[in-house]
């Protein structure tokens, strides 16, 4: 009996040695645990907040290697940005993407020019506005504007002044028709370099867009119909003998037609005259044309009206600034001032980041590998001096051996169940803390300030009958006051002392009133941020370069385009001018036909068609040429 006593007392030992090693190995696991946790989230939390740095730099460099801009000129333009983003809100790194768009549809030389490189940057964040934030789709159709109206792109303030013509213009036709944003610039793609070299003007040209969706054809559709149009109208004199003829006795003066002096609107009007008879509609304009030409005689009406609608509109800055004033525009800009926060944490850490990354991945690695050490380490100790005891120990029987494997197995067991009761010790121990901090005094003061908050409601509520209360009490003990019977001689005898009390009294109370201003200043402007106060739209489009009243830059494209053509006719004059010698003049055509799309049954019907429309194709072509010229 006293040997299995002494046998249960050395196994005890070991069991509370096993339970002691256990309890150390649980405590350390969880640490560990948290140690890599806390680094983990740390940071994830450093990379979150450096993001829109990262992607601010990653842009910046794309524009400076389409441009060419280095150093103080790329800082500027960085700066530019994120100045947008907090104007307009969304990401400066998207504004530079915009940056990068112009540059590289209109040229490099825009960048040349900061305030209009600013400004044109402005007209695509503002007319985005209107397009639910598409800034790409924006910067397409401003730009696109630009190109096939001829604007002179070597002088960045006239194309930052054509911008912002084009965005209001577009957006004033967006409202007032039924053709979008999009809808309009891939309109304009097409007809364009048409419509300026008919001498339309940007705004007749969409207001003739408007018309066609009115009608039923939008985008590229509305663009190859008003083209063909056009081009139809600008052959003049060059038209059919036939058509001429019926046009003639319809009273409709050709010459009109054809007139770059005057309107689209009066074109038009002189060719309503034909608008019942469908037949010369048709053989006029082509079955293919015929319906558009019928939706733009009928509604010349309406082109007048939205040609009105369009004319010194600032539908994009109006529109902007409701979407800016609602509560997604203002969690937009207090989005982007966050991501101008993380943007100067970037560029302030940026030297170190590689560091300071990289340590936190090995720390992580480490903490993450200490549980595993330790078991290793537990193990070890564990198995290790039985073997050891086996090897060197001569005495020790196979008895003992399976003995002490068997003390080992049910030491780890137990080890088990204690490191489970103590993760069930540890849950218990965090309850009884919460419990503690709500006990502390933290949440005593917080009781008390929830009371002293009702006081102040109940003297609110009470405060007429308690103000009269008080002042009579007051007034009682100023008037019965030995003090201010004194204080009253003193001020009879001394008026000066009286004086110096009341300046300073006012000095006190001014600077008091000033620094409350200050701190109310401050939070007028951190508030809205954090959604406590209304966040007022700013001046929107202060950054955009405007057209005078009496300047419009598209018109003066056209007149430029007008000058240029000028010596291009007088070499035609003395190509073509006089003299018996015979005069040749070689015209390349290199396309004048975008697509021929016949429906027929009727094969011999078909072959018709194609011939008379590579006809009218190659006729319109060489009637171009020879205006474009002067060759009669």
């Amino acid at each position: 009996m006293q040997t299995i006593l002494q046998k249960a007392e050395k196994m005890a030992g070991v069991f509370d040695k096993a339970k002691a090693g256990a309890k150390a190995l649980g405590v350390g696991l969880m640490l560990a645990n948290q140690a890599a946790q806390g680094i983990q989230t740390a940071a994830n939390t450093l990379n979150s907040a450096i993001e829109p740095g990262v992607k601010f730099q990653q842009s910046l460099a794309d524009l400076s290697a389409l441009t060419g801009q280095t150093g103080a000129g790329l800082v500027q333009l960085g700066q530019q940005g994120r100045e947008m983003s907090l104007l307009l809100g969304g990401s400066a790194a998207d504004n530079i993407e915009s940056y990068k768009g112009i540059l590289g549809e209109l040229g490099p030389q825009m960048a040349e020019n900061k305030a209009a490189m600013a400004s044109m940057g402005a007209a695509v964040g503002i007319l985005a506005k209107s397009m639910k934030g598409d800034s790409v789709g924006s910067m397409k159709a401003l730009t696109t504007s630009l190109q096939q109206f001829n604007i002179d792109l070597k002088n960045p303030v006239t194309a930052a002044k054509a911008m912002t013509t084009a965005m209001n213009v577009m957006a004033a036709g967006a409202n007032a028709g039924a053709a979008e944003v999009p809808d309009i610039a891939a309109a304009i793609k097409v007809a364009g370099v048409a419509a300026s070299g008919a001498r339309v003007s940007f705004i007749e040209t969409n207001a003739a867009i408007q018309v066609l969706a009115q009608g039923g054809l939008k985008g590229a559709e509305a663009g190859t119909a008003l083209r063909n149009v056009l081009g139809k109208l600008g052959e003049g004199r060059f038209l059919p003998k036939d058509v001429k003829e019926e046009l003639k006795a319809a009273g409709v003066d050709i010459n009109i037609l054809g007139d770059k002096s005057k309107s689209f609107a009066a074109r038009l009007t002189e060719l309503k005259k034909i608008q019942y008879d469908s037949a010369l509609v048709t053989k006029l304009f082509g079955t293919e044309n015929s319906n558009a030409a019928n939706i733009l005689l009928r509604g010349t009406v309406a082109l007048g009206e939205y040609k009105k609608a369009m004319t010194g509109s600032h539908a994009a800055t109006d529109a902007a600034r409701i979407i800016m004033d609602t509560h997604a525009g203002r969690m937009d800009r207090a989005k982007a001032l966050w991501e101008n926060l993380g943007i100067s944490v970037f560029q302030a850490t940026e030297p170190y980041l590689p560091f300071i990354q990289g340590s936190a991945k090995a720390a992580v690695m480490v903490s993450q590998m200490i549980p595993l050490l330790q078991l290793m380490g537990a193990g070890f100790m564990t198995v290790v001096p039985p073997i050891w005891r086996f090897v060197f120990a001569q005495t020790a029987s196979g008895l003992s051996v399976a003995k002490n494997a068997l003390l080992m197995v049910g030491s780890g067991l137990l080890g088990l169940v204690s490191f489970s009761g103590g993760l069930v010790g540890a849950t218990v121990a965090q309850w009884a803390l919460n419990a503690a901090m709500s006990a502390n005094p933290i949440g005593i003061i917080i009781l008390g300030l929830v009371a002293v908050a009702g006081a102040v409601a109940l003297i609110i509520s009470y405060w007429d009958t308690l103000k009269v209360w008080l002042l009579a009490i007051g007034k009682f003990f100023i008037e019965n006051n030995p003090f201010y019977l004194m204080v009253s001689q003193i001020f009879r005898l001394f008026p000066g002392i009286e004086k110096w009390f009341t300046g300073l009294w006012d000095r006190i109370t001014g600077f008091v009133k000033g620094l409350v201003g200050k701190f109310k200043g401050l939070w007028d402007t951190i508030a809205p941020y954090l959604g406590l106060g209304s966040m007022k739209v700013g001046a929107i489009d202060s950054k955009l370069m405007v057209a005078g009243p009496k300047e419009d830059p598209f018109e003066a494209a056209a007149k430029a385009q007008g000058v240029a053509a000028k010596p291009v006719k007088a070499k035609a004059e003395k190509v073509t001018s006089g003299g018996s010698k015979p005069t040749t003049v070689n015209i390349t055509i290199g396309k004048f036909q975008d697509s021929i799309n016949i429906n027929t049954t009727n094969l011999t019907e078909g072959t018709n068609d194609v011939v008379r429309m590579l006809e009218e194709a190659l006729e319109r072509v060489v009637n171009g040429v020879s205006q474009g010229v002067g060759i009669v």
